[in-house]
């Protein structure tokens, strides 16, 4: 496989990826914030600093108020990561490289870019449309994933889609959960621990994770628990001890992949430590929270260095 075009099919689907994630964010986290409890105040510039885009946001933006946030996350064009930009950014990589999809994965994508760019404009102003829109938005991206792993061949090509992927999923899994760390609600105390609750089952929504919590750990939403099941839990595909499992299967099946595997297992080793036992402060768990975004980050520079130099094979 060329390797140009093994780079645009990882990206094409870390760009849809990121799509789901910032969407999923936006609808559970969103209406999390917006129906706070009476006597809590919060800022929704939180939703910007869990991205890892607060910086950028900053640069252009005063005010942290839903409608700012939400523009910068739906279609504002200084983000490089807002849904009209990453589905741009998706339906160009997948259209250089049409001949190894599907045709109805194309399609797909297609009608995903119309769709985000059609409605974008009227989910900025309306909440009711805003969420209408994102659930159909997160539809249509799940579509494209079934027809990605029940429509392609399961060959090279559809390694280095699963592996933009599985990095792009691994990194906003971390980052979902450091959604309390970045929220700090004020006011009444029991207002603040009321909407804290929220956070965490929002946080299990946006990583469709709430009803799989819920029979296997149970029905009470408990921070440390939530924690506990979203890293470590090997059955679930949205947890990272799932996704690093399959990040190594997935390079172990790319010829001469040994620096890569390795990266991989330096992330598989931090998630075993935290397999053993969680930490207990919120400082701590936000510090291994960033451990394991560095390591994500390494794999991807590892995949990059490895594969999309030149010709492999």
């Amino acid at each position: 496989m060329l390797a140009r075009v093994a780079e645009q099919l990882f990206w094409a689907a870390r760009y849809l990826e990121r799509c789901e994630n910032t969407a999923r964010l936006l609808l559970a986290v969103g209406d999390a914030l917006r129906d706070a409890p009476p006597g809590a105040t919060v800022d929704w510039g939180a939703l910007v600093a869990v991205i890892g885009l607060e910086e950028v946001f900053a640069a252009s933006h005063r005010e942290r108020q839903e409608e700012a946030v939400v523009r910068f996350l739906v279609a504002e064009t200084d983000n490089p990561s807002a849904l009209v930009r990453a589905v741009a950014q998706a339906r160009e990589n997948a259209r250089t490289v049409r001949d190894v999809l599907a045709s109805e994965v194309w399609t797909r994508i297609n009608r995903l870019y119309h769709l985000v760019r059609e409605g974008a404009e009227s989910a900025q102003r309306d909440a009711g449309a805003r969420s209408q829109w994102l659930s159909e938005v997160i539809e249509r991206l799940d579509a494209i994933q079934g027809g990605m792993a029940n429509g392609t061949m399961h060959d090279a090509a559809y390694v280095f889609w699963r592996l933009g992927v599985v990095v792009e999923r691994g990194d906003m899994t971390t980052r979902a959960l450091d959604l309390n760390a970045a929220v700090e609600p004020q006011g009444d105390p029991l207002a603040v621990a009321a909407l804290r609750s929220r956070l965490w089952v929002a946080t299990l929504r946006a990583l469709s994770a709430l009803e799989a919590y819920r029979r296997h750990v149970g029905v009470e939403v408990d921070g440390k628990a939530v924690c506990a099941f979203l890293l470590g839990e090997r059955r679930f595909p949205r947890a990272e001890a799932f996704l690093v499992e399959e990040a190594l299967e997935l390079v172990s099946s790319l010829p001469r992949s040994e620096p890569v595997v390795g990266t991989v297992q330096q992330w598989r080793r931090v998630v075993e430590r935290i397999r053993e036992g969680l930490p207990d402060s919120p400082a701590e768990m936000h510090t291994l929270l960033d451990r394991l975004q560095v390591r994500v980050a390494a794999v991807s520079d590892a995949i990059g260095t490895r594969f999309f130099g030149g010709g492999w094979g």
